[in-house]
């Protein structure tokens, strides 16, 4: 066995031991192995990995995912870097990373139990994120075409950061790619109150902005009669979908103050 083939099925070994799902695949990243909804079998994977002079191996992304960005010359031919680098930087902590065979970067965090992230998600082009229990993405020291995967540094995975996961899926939600349908849609007759009022549940503010339009989003929904109890969980929802989030503390202070100025305005016009 040539040493690049022993260095990658010694790690196919450590990382089976640690009870990561190890996925045997080929150039075109086509699994050789039976895997969805099951752990490929130790013997099936290392005797495959033996005889193959160039099969690569993956893990299933079960208890962490990836942010996969890739560059103008891999598969999606587009830059992933632009999209990556509107993500703000203190949602990002130092974790394990490596360089993909096309010169793209995958950044691995581990996933959370208080918060999941969307099953569809597409931040962008270029840019995917590789999450689901059946996905799965290649390591290193696999080589595609004679080019190398390469671990970027020696880090931990990192736990995601919520703010993360939140920017996410928010940036998931916002994709311009999907349903033409959904992308053809226009509204008859221009928004409604309600309809604008509910985009605005879900719109994030910029950072300067957050207490400003949550002041005017609690003033809004307790001025039209929502319920005070109703009313505190919509702002929570809202303001799940800040980057970051405003605190609770900071939160509490605004619902309380327009509370008391709603109920004020109400015992003085009766």
């Amino acid at each position: 066995m040539q040493e690049e083939r022993k260095k990658l099925f010694d790690t196919a070994v450590a990382l089976y031991k640690t009870g990561l799902s190890v996925i045997p695949v080929t150039q075109d990243k086509k699994p050789l192995v039976k895997f969805k909804d099951i752990r490929p079998d130790f013997k099936t994977v290392t005797n495959i990995i033996r005889a193959s002079r160039d099969c690569m191996i993956a893990v299933k992304t079960e208890d962490f995912f990836v942010i996969d960005v890739d560059t103008d010359k891999g598969t999606s031919h587009a830059n992933g870097f632009e999209e990556f680098n509107k993500i703000p930087t203190e949602l990002l902590p130092a974790t394990l990373s490596q360089t993909t065979a096309s010169g793209g970067k995958q950044y691995f965090y581990l996933k959370r139990n208080d918060i999941q992230l969307n099953k569809m998600l597409n931040i962008g082009a270029g840019i995917d994120i590789k999450a689901q229990r059946n996905n799965f993405v290649v390591i290193a020291p696999s080589i595609r075409h004679g080019r190398p995967y390469r671990w970027d540094n020696h880090n931990p995975i990192t736990t995601a950061p919520k703010e993360l996961i939140k920017y996410l899926n928010q940036k998931s939600s916002k994709s311009k790619k999907g349903s033409n349908y959904v992308n053809n849609w226009q509204p008859i007759g221009g928004k409604t109150y309600t309809g604008r009022t509910l985009e605005e549940l879900l719109t994030s503010s910029q950072q300067g902005r957050r207490n400003l339009d949550m002041t005017s989003f609690v003033g809004k929904i307790l001025r039209h009669g929502v319920d005070p109890y109703m009313a505190y969980e919509l702002v929570q929802i809202k303001n799940e979908h800040n980057a970051p989030p405003l605190d609770d503390g900071e939160l509490n202070t605004i619902f309380n103050s327009i509370l008391k100025t709603e109920l004020e305005r109400r015992a003085v016009n009766g």
